[in-house]
């Protein structure tokens, strides 16, 4: 009998905890409100401690699941966008509880990496190409950073007036 790969360490980690598997529709989605929810109560060295983890430690638990499995970046893998998530919010989410300001980064940041992630504009495309778990952790981690940026600049022209010309 082959063993679920979703019950073993790999599996639990890559699918956090099976809500990967258990989320039919959108698991992404699911995974990248984990992360962002996470953001609203992790302070930002905390936060930064989790997302070098996550990364370090999906690399290896999306790689082996992806081998178990037989499937290329299969869908229920979920921790890739857990720290992609979180790595978005870095900068515009405090992590000091919900408040005004957090609700109204929470809402930008978790639709910007949703549209990195979803869309896979260049460079993340080109990300994804990598072998393995690198390549499911990569690409997303990459669009975390493209959302928080994104993100950035919006609210220094929107928000802050901010104009270099």
């Amino acid at each position: 009998m082959t063993k679920n790969p979703v019950f073993t360490p790999a599996g639990m980690i890559a699918t956090v905890f099976g809500l990967g598997k258990i989320v039919k529709v959108a698991p992404g989605t699911a995974g990248s409100f984990v992360g962002a929810v996470a953001a609203i109560f992790l302070p930002l060295p905390a936060r930064l401690a989790v997302i070098v983890a996550l990364s370090a430690i999906g690399v290896w638990a999306a790689g082996a699941y992806e081998k178990m499995s037989g499937r290329t970046d299969p869908g229920e893998v979920i921790i890739d966008e857990v720290a992609g998530q979180l790595l978005a919010t870095v900068g515009h989410i405090a992590g000091a509880g919900f408040h005004d300001e957090t609700a109204r980064y929470f809402i930008a940041c978790f639709i910007l990496f949703r549209f990195f992630d979803i869309l896979k504009p260049w460079p993340v495309s080109a990300c994804e190409k990598a072998p393995g778990g690198l390549g499911i952790m990569l690409d997303d981690l990459v669009g975390g950073f493209l959302a928080g940026l994104l993100l950035l600049i919006l609210r220094k022209v929107f928000i802050e007036g901010w104009w270099p010309f």
